[in-house]
Formats: structure tokens, sequence, C-alpha cells
């Protein structure tokens, strides 16, 4: 171990695997989260129970207690945690997600002025927290999507909207509500297929790790996602090719450097349109990757030291992820995790939630309680597996 120290925001489950495989790298690690009892506080080098939301807190503890820091990086995709991240990163001079960058993706108007400033295709939009605005908007455009237009969690706040929905104000409402800065963002509806570029961006080079097609849960569901797919036989090669030359300068318009990425893309007749870009992976990206064999948890550690980030997924191999929500409102009482069977080989499930945590039908990706991810030859073969599986001897759910 050296006397050389990465600060890490959270530490939840999701961080776990990006501090053991900053351990793996012979870093320290100081971690901060409000929860004494958090699972990284027996891996952490150092932890301190204080909140990733207390900005001040964190910089006033690390310059308290001075150390070799190289960087400072989170996998929380709160607000409160990444602006923490990224005032550290700028105070002590690190590699990492910058305050600029993460002010102009967070807020959607600024990241599609710029998108639109590079020249890149943008559906149309408007800001508003006005009913009446939003009418006279969808009576001109039609079809649109509410949704906040700061910040914001998965799909939380987000709506389908057309000229005869009913209670258009309440859903303008919830997007206002659940958007940090009390503005909702109104876009034109894009019919076409959805996809999601991930990978990170070191020293300007962009690095893209995955191509994926993504479904979801429909307009009646929220637009909630249901999974992914990806490698042979999920999307035509020509636009997998145009959905990685994305890459370089979406990042360059958003004036992301040394950080994770994803792209949120959509394909309308022909055109790819940007609908989002965040400084970290796809919902739970991390865990296809992983199962692909990419060494995906250590690309912040490397990122941090400067060091060469050599990762690449397995080529030849389609991998897909469903995520698996409750039905109905009641408590997990039973969650076998493990290989599954599927009608043409295995697929793995894992768990978001435990045992006693009380469950919902799907208002964002928050409420996921599970997943399975499969692999082989063929991507739509292993996507069908996954959507065919009955879970119902594995997952129990008590009302």
């Amino acid at each position: 171990m050296t006397d050389t120290w990465v600060c890490v925001i959270g530490g939840g489950k999701s961080q776990m695997p990006f501090i053991e495989a900053a351990g793996e790298r012979g870093l320290n690690t100081v971690v901060f989260d409000r929860d004494p009892d958090a699972p990284a506080k027996d891996i952490a080098t150092e932890f301190v129970a204080m909140s990733t939301h207390d900005t001040d807190g964190v910089i006033a503890y690390l310059e308290e207690h001075p150390r070799d820091l190289v960087g400072c990086f989170t996998y929380s995709s709160y607000e409160g945690a990444l602006l923490t991240t990224s005032a550290v990163v700028d105070r002590f001079g690190l590699r990492g997600l910058r305050r600029e960058a993460l002010d102009r993706m967070w807020s959607k108007p600024e990241m599609l002025r710029a998108l639109d400033s590079a020249g890149l295709a943008t559906p149309d939009w408007t800001v508003t927290s006005d009913p009446v605005e939003l009418e006279e908007w969808v009576a001109r455009h039609g079809a649109s999507i509410v949704k906040p237009a700061r910040g914001g969690v998965g799909s939380v706040g987000v709506a389908f909207v057309a000229p005869g929905t009913e209670g258009k104000g309440d859903l303008l409402a919830t997007a206002c509500a659940a958007s940090s800065g009390g503005m909702a963002l109104i876009e034109g509806y894009l019919a076409g297929s959805e996809y999601s570029v991930d990978g990170y961006v070191s020293g300007g080079a962009a690095v893209v790790l995955s191509v994926s097609r993504k479904s979801s849960l429909g307009a009646e569901g929220g637009f909630v996602m249901a999974g992914f797919v990806t490698g042979p036989g999920a999307i035509q090669e020509d636009v997998a090719s145009a959905l990685t030359g994305l890459a370089e300068p979406v990042l360059s318009a958003a004036g992301l450097d040394d950080s994770y990425f994803s792209l949120d893309v959509i394909e309308s007749d022909g055109v790819l349109f940007v609908i989002d870009v965040g400084p970290l992976l796809d919902a739970k990206i991390d865990r296809l990757l992983h199962h692909a064999g990419v060494d995906v948890y250590g690309v912040a550690s490397d990122i941090g030291l400067g060091a060469p980030v050599a990762t690449a997924p397995s080529p030849g191999r389609a991998h897909a992820l469903r995520f698996i929500y409750a039905s109905e409102r009641g408590v997990l009482e039973m969650g076998s995790a493990g290989r599954v069977k599927t009608e043409s080989g295995f697929a793995y499930l894992e768990f978001e939630k435990a045992a006693g945590d009380e469950v919902r039908p799907p208002e964002s990706v928050a409420d996921v309680l599970a997943w399975v991810i499969g692999s082989g030859s063929d991507a739509s073969l292993v996507e069908a597996d996954l959507f065919r599986l009955d879970l119902s001897d594995r997952i129990v759910i008590s009302s």
C-alpha cells in the first residue's frame, strides 16, 4: 500500500466495487457517507461519517487532515454528491469531474444550448413552470415529454403529454418539484430507437466501452428503463459506428474530461438526436460491463493517477440486462441471487433491494429491486431469454 489517497464520496453498495478497485491498485481510500454503518466502512482505509451533500464539511475535513490526494470520485446520481465531488476536484486540483462541466450537464437547457451551438441534433425544447405555456406548447408541437430541467434522478418527474392528456398541470408540477431549479423542460416527442453510449474520457480522449440499445416500459410506464442489450445483433453496424462517433463532439460541447460519461440518444427518421449527457455510466451499465469482463471499476482510480486506462469489452459477445420491478407494493420477503436457467443457457440474478426492504411498482429506475444479466452469441436471443424469465420462485414479495 502506498501513501497515495483517493477520496470517494459515498460508501453505499454502488460505491463498493470502486473502492475495492482502488485498494487493488495500492491506493488508500478516504470515504464519506452519512450512514455510520455504510457498507464501505469495513473496506475503506479511512471512513468519515459525514453527508455526501455536506460540501463545506468534506473540504474542511480534507484540509484539516492533509494527505497525498490524487483523485476524488463518486458513483451517486444525487446532485449533492456530484457537487461535493466537483468541489473537491476543483479545490485540490485533481483529475476528475469539474464544477463547470457538471453545471453544464446538470442543467438540461444549458447542455442543450451547448449541443445546439456545436451543430448536434437535439429535440425541440423549451423551459417553463407555467401550465398555460405547457398547453400552448403542446397545441403547437403535439406529443411531448415533460421532465425536470435541472438534476433529477432516473425517470422521476418524466411524463408523456399530448393534446388530449388530462392533468397536464399536475404532471408539470411533478417535474418542477423533481428539479433542483424548480423548472421543467418540455421536449418534442421523438419516436424511434433509444440508445446509450457509455465510457470514459481521460486527458481529452474519449473511450466508448458500450453502445447499447435501451428498452423502457413505455409512456404508460413513465418511460422507466426496462433494460439494455449490446453486442452482435443489437444494433446495425452503421448506427453503432455513428453512435460511437458522437462521443468526442458531445463531450467537447459538455466540456467534460477525466470522468465516466453516458449519452442518451434517440434515432428518429434516420437522425441521431442527443437527449441527455451525464458524468456517470447509465443505470447499472457498470454491472453489464463487469459481467462482460471489463475492468470498469478501476477506471476512476486510473484517471486520478493519470495512469493509462486499458480496458475493453469482450469481443464478439452479446450481453443484455433486464431490470426487475415489483408489480405491487409490499416487502421483499425473499430474493435468491445467482445463476438462473434460461431457455438457451444461463443468466445471473443480482439484487438492489434486500430482504425486508419495501418495494413498489416502478416510478423510476430507483425502484429497481433486481436485475438479470445474460450473454451469448446473438443479442436478440439473449434479450428475449431474459424477458421470458419467470422469477417467481426466486423473488417473493409479501403484501
